[in-house]
């Protein structure tokens, strides 16, 4: 079809798809020119007048669906600065182009032969300036979409074996990734099965759009990785998203330490967080990188790092991140291989809010080629998964042989932990009130940051409604908390749930007796090992516990004692023994039977299945009756409602309108109140008499109203 204002070009998917493209651009007499599939039904003429129309008044060089758009019917940007949320098919068919604009792209010199690459499509959107219109449309190519998948694969390679990656003098490397966000994007929306997608994109980026927007397409999925790949382990990357105020940071500046020290090991930290004073140590000789938070830069960032240091092995703390996750496809897509730690138990996510990451990590753990636990009911839980889990936990922070461990006689007890609910230290106030009912003298230290500031004020607005302002003192964050261990007689850890908490270590190597929650997965809470458990939240019980420990000295020095001497069963020369093996099973593929626990018995399976089933469930209860979770489910609900019922939708934004008008009471809130009235009466009034003259030319409607 030739109009003078529109061409319409079919074109296919074949290798000379760039010629087609040059050749019809360069005999095009139109303003415009839209480009179509071989294979799909061309849009009614109007349409293409339309977005003509559109087009020429928005002066736009090229105008183009955006389905679901969530800015109302049009949104203009230029394209070198596309905003990939929006959702779209990243090829030319079914977009208007003027034609103009491609002729002056066509004209501009390149570093490679472009046209002749399988997908020169990507070239037009990644080198062409120009102002662009989106409207809010449903419009689909699926044939085109499917065609532009089976040339993707041929097309990455092709641009990755380009002078420096270079086109046009722009990094294509960054907008690859995200042009396969974009084009993934399509292909979900067009419904294609997940074995149609998997084989053409990066895994990461499909993991990436799969749970922002598609988390239903990650159930009961898992990702093919590579095969394993024994070989030496030489450059070793750690990926910690930073090196501050967490128990599994300081674990990370630990082994750190030690990795530094072993002969013919290179050591790299990649983290997120910038550098900071308050970091825990790091090695001089370990080289720290800093990677982007915006998923697109850091995966092209960090692909060009991997390949540039030669990286053989990465080590994952951050086993609550999502981005811990495409990292972990990312450097298996490499041939890296891959060992992630969990540093908390199997249900912490229920307890955080955040269930949505447990299908991730099930798609994913079967990729690395291990995962790390901190207590055997952890790496029987994970294995029953079909992961390759196993345990070790982590090294201890400091070496107890040389700490001083005395009698405790005074009434001082601490916490130490980062001041969240999770955490218990609301509770650790609530057992401090009922301990002074038997020990008035008792003394808490609160150790500690407040990782959000507002809930300082609900802790201390707490302590003054209690009247516990001189039986409570905050230390805030700190790296040194020997001199407040050595002045305390009884830890207390109340939280709801931990993995391997290292202050509970800490307490041990001072010979501190600690009183907590029941965690029975945890392998170094136990009686025998100087600790006493209550009950899960149970407030009256541990004040019960504290008391009569405060009460009881020799019983208290007793288990102080027997804290001390079980860290013979975790020390750190244990744990750097089990990583020596973890690491010769990844050089040779042999697996050293030392590393591998004895097979648990039919009464200790049973067992630990059932702890399992009771923190799941018991998480799945906290987790249900957390307000933030409950406002992040209504948050999603409402969202969810607004792209899916445009009225809704409407009444959302009528009720932002409404909350920044004035108040009524208001001189301007009272003109507007009543020149709304006044002009609702009218149109009222317009509308009836609109109807009464309806009525008056079509009388027989009233009775088929009536009968109705």
């Amino acid at each position: 079809m030739n109009q003078s204002c529109c061409t319409v070009l079919k074109i296919d998917h074949s290798p000379c798809r760039g010629e087609q493209i040059r050749d019809a651009v360069a005999s095009c007499d139109s303003e415009y020119i839209f480009f179509a599939s071989d294979s799909e039904e061309v849009p009614a003429e109007s349409e293409l007048n339309r977005w003509v129309r559109i087009g020429r008044r928005k002066k736009a060089d090229l105008v183009m669906s955006l389905p679901e758009s969530p800015v109302g019917d049009t949104v203009f940007f230029d394209l070198q600065n596309f905003p990939w949320n929006f959702s779209f098919c990243p090829v030319v068919d079914g977009k208007l182009f003027r034609t103009s604009a491609i002729k002056n792209f066509l004209e501009t010199p390149f570093e490679a032969d472009w046209l002749h690459s399988p997908l020169p499509d990507i070239f037009l959107f990644l080198g062409m300036s120009a102002r662009v219109c989106g409207i809010r449309d449903t419009g689909r190519f699926p044939n085109s979409c499917r065609g532009c998948i089976r040339n993707w694969t041929e097309e990455k390679t092709w641009l990755r074996n380009l002078p420096g990656s270079r086109g046009n003098g722009l990094s294509l490397s960054r907008k690859l990734w995200a042009w396969e966000c974009s084009l993934i994007e399509a292909a979900v929306e067009l419904n294609f099965p997940n074995e149609e997608i998997l084989p053409a994109f990066e895994p990461s980026s499909v993991a990436n759009l799969f749970f922002r927007k598609h988390p239903g397409r990650l159930a009961c999925f898992r990702f093919p990785g590579k095969k394993f790949r024994p070989g030496p382990v030489r450059r070793l990357g750690v990926f910690c998203w930073r090196l501050s105020t967490g128990g599994a940071e300081r674990c990370a500046s630990l082994m750190l330490q030690e990795f530094a020290n072993w002969p013919d090991l290179e050591v790299i930290l990649f983290q997120t967080k910038p550098i900071q004073p308050t970091d825990y140590p790091c090695p001089a000789n370990v080289r720290r990188v800093i990677l982007p938070k915006d998923f697109t830069e850091r995966m092209a960032a960090e692909e060009n790092l991997l390949r540039e240091m030669r990286i053989d092995t990465c080590i994952y703390f951050d086993h609550i991140l999502e981005m811990t996750m495409f990292d972990i496809l990312l450097a298996n897509r490499l041939g890296i291989r891959t060992v992630s730690m969990e540093h908390s138990t199997f249900s912490y996510l229920y307890y955080e809010g955040v269930p949505e990451m447990c299908n991730l990590r099930n798609a994913v753990y079967p990729v690395a080629d291990f995962v790390t636990c901190l207590s055997r009911a952890d790496a029987l839980f994970w294995s029953s998964q079909g992961i390759n889990a196993r345990y070790i936990p982590n090294p201890l922070t400091f070496d107890p042989a040389g700490k001083p461990v005395h009698e405790r006689k005074n009434k001082t007890l601490i916490f130490i932990a980062r001041m969240t609910r999770e955490k218990g230290a609301e509770d650790v106030l609530h057992v401090l009130d009922r301990v002074r009912c038997s020990h008035p003298d008792v003394q808490l230290l609160m150790v500690g940051a407040f990782p959000v500031p507002e809930y300082e004020k609900t802790l201390r607005d707490l302590i003054r409604d209690r009247k516990l302002e001189n039986s409570v003192r905050f230390i805030g964050f700190t790296a040194d908390i020997e001199p407040y261990l050595e002045h305390a007689s009884v830890h207390l850890l109340p939280s709801v749930v931990e993995g391997f908490p290292m202050t509970l270590m800490e307490a041990k190597a001072y010979g501190i007796p600690t009183v907590s929650y029941s965690m029975p997965y945890l392998e170094a809470a136990r009686e025998e090992y100087g600790c006493l458990v209550v009950g899960k939240r149970d407030i009256q019980g541990m004040a019960q516990a504290v008391s009569d420990l405060l009460g009881d000295f020799p019983r208290l020095n007793e288990l102080g004692r027997k804290a001390r001497e079980s860290l013979q069963f975790f020390g750190s020369d244990r744990v750097y023994r089990r990583w020596k093996l973890l690491f010769r099973t990844l050089e040779t593929g042999v697996e050293p039977e030392a590393l591998s626990e004895p097979p648990f018995s039919p009464e200790e399976a049973i067992r630990c299945m059932k702890i399992q089933d009771s923190e799941i469930i018991c998480g799945i209860d906290y987790m249900l009756s957390s307000a933030v979770f409950l406002e992040k489910m209504k948050k999603g609900i409402v969202q969810q409602w607004k792209q899916e019922n445009p009225i809704f939708s409407m009444a959302c934004k009528l009720d932002l309108f409404a909350d920044g008008l004035p108040p009524r009471d208001g001189q301007k809130g009272g003109v507007l109140y009543h020149g709304g009235r006044i002009l609702f009466k009218g149109m009222s009034g317009v509308f009836l008499g609109l109807r009464r003259i309806y009525r008056f030319f079509v009388p027989w409607k009233d009775a088929e109203d009536r009968d109705s």
